[in-house]
């Protein structure tokens, strides 16, 4: 008998790779042979998996259509198996699996929009956070301000692209009505995708909002997010209020 990792791992070859080495070590029962059942246990592992990765990506789904994801679903499975029993977690490396996949090529924008999904899958799943307490902000003394260091709302997450990939997640969901078309040439976006409470939001930024709101993700202190800004069309002395007054602030140290 083989040690118990050889036989796992043969076990996750033959799952994932459709490696064939333990075929003749399964017992036959019920007239099905090893292979056989091995092929129905594949089966149902890479089709519950894909239906999660399904339920994290819809709108990847949408455009590039169900038989297709399905296909291309059980191709990430392959070469990204999850890493952990949570099936929450699956999914993480799609971007970058749609970013080479040279048969989506004509879609430049696809893996961006997976990592707009990604984020909304995420920040879902965040903690719940409190608003900024702006009482005890007040208290903190004048000579102390230069190193408070704020934070953004539990899961909230900062995402650039090259393509108006808000407006495509937006225009492919189901319950959208209109027959809209993006035009590509629209522009990139700065976005913060957070939720409030159990409401989800995907807020388009200002440039310098971005700015600003990476550096609180960085850990600056207020002194050197100032620092920062100082060139910037908004300053310190305006970001600030409009990022805590949107919700977007949460916390400070």
């Amino acid at each position: 008998m083989p040690p118990l990792r050889d036989i796992q791992e043969a076990f996750h070859a033959a799952i994932f790779q459709n490696d064939t080495r333990l075929n003749n070590q399964i017992t036959e029962r019920n007239g099905l042979s090893g292979g056989t059942r091995l092929n129905i246990y594949r089966s149902s592992v890479l089709g519950i998996q894909t239906d999660a990765l399904a339920a994290v990506y819809p709108v990847i789904q949408r455009l590039v259509g169900e038989p297709f994801f399905r296909t291309i679903g059980r191709d990430y499975l392959r070469k990204h198996p999850s890493p952990s029993g949570d099936l929450h977690q699956l999914g993480a490396q799609m971007s970058g699996f749609l970013a080479m996949l040279t048969a989506v090529s004509e879609l430049p924008y696809l893996a961006d929009v997976a990592r707009l999904e990604w984020a909304w899958h995420r920040v879902f799943h965040a903690a719940n956070d409190t608003d900024l307490d702006l009482q005890a902000l007040a208290n903190i003394p004048a000579e102390k301000q230069a190193g408070i260091n704020f934070s953004l709302r539990n899961g909230a997450l900062l995402l650039e692209s090259d393509y108006p990939v808000h407006r495509i997640w937006e225009v492919n969901q189901e319950e959208y009505a209109d027959d809209e078309t993006i035009d590509l040439a629209e522009g990139g976006v700065h976005l913060l995708i957070w939720r409030n409470g159990f409401e989800l939001r995907i807020d388009p930024l200002e440039k310098a909002e971005s700015h600003f709101l990476h550096g609180i993700k960085e850990g600056l202190p207020l002194e050197l997010l100032a620092e920062r800004m100082k060139d910037s069309p908004l300053p310190v002395e305006q970001l600030l209020p409009n990022c805590v007054a949107k919700g977007w602030v949460s916390g400070f140290s």
